[in-house]
């Protein structure tokens, strides 16, 4: 009888710990503010782009925009992303050097803080080297698509705590055009191995 207690205290023992394992961590919160115009299907495919290339790490995503929170509003885990420009293809960038950032993430101290940004100006203008003029002010869903993948590059920062880049995939040092709009770009096995951890049991 002992002996069939003790098993049953065992297999009981294993299904609360898969079931505590296995209970949905809380989503993270993507708070999002633009300091221009935007537009409305650019940022539902940034979104889209965004939540696919973060998919496989099991991080799920909420996103609120900044304006539209309630006074007292918390978050049980969150990221800032804030846009700089115009995020809408109905007005065309000036022309630019195209070598300049196209978002960051800040730190203080050694430590990546959850707050990023991302220039809808610099994005727009590289696109612009792969997609032809005729189509670029219809473009929204693939300006949101090159948005997201900066936007993803950004998160893995603020995620990881880890200002380093991969050698591949959407998290190496720099992006290029086509890398912005043309294809399927997700993270890198380091970097998917490191969002991975970070939604390990504690």
């Amino acid at each position: 009888m002992l002996k069939r207690l003790l098993v049953l205290f065992l297999v009981c023992g294993s299904i609360i710990f898969a079931s505590e394992r296995n209970t949905p961590l809380p989503p993270v919160t993507v708070l999002i503010e633009f300091d221009k115009p935007h537009s409305a299907r650019s940022v539902a495919a940034m979104e889209r782009e965004t939540m696919h290339i973060l998919q496989p790490s099991g991080i799920r995503l909420e996103w609120q925009m900044i304006a539209d929170l309630p006074p007292n509003a918390e978050f049980s885990d969150f990221v800032v992303v804030r846009f700089r420009g115009s995020c809408a293809t109905d007005e065309v960038p000036m022309p630019m050097d195209e070598r300049g950032i196209l978002g960051m993430s800040y730190a203080s101290d050694g430590e990546v803080l959850p707050f990023g940004e991302v220039q809808c100006d610099r994005v727009k203008q590289s696109m612009r080297r792969v997609v032809p003029a005729s189509q670029f002010r219809i473009s929204e869903d693939l300006l949101g698509r090159a948005l997201g993948r900066v936007v993803a590059h950004e998160m893995y920062h603020m995620l990881t705590n880890d200002k380093h880049h991969t050698k591949d995939g959407v998290t190496r040092e720099s992006l290029s055009a086509d890398d912005l709009v043309l294809g399927e770009l997700l993270y890198s096995g380091r970097a998917a191995d490191a969002i991975s951890r970070r939604q390990a049991p504690k």
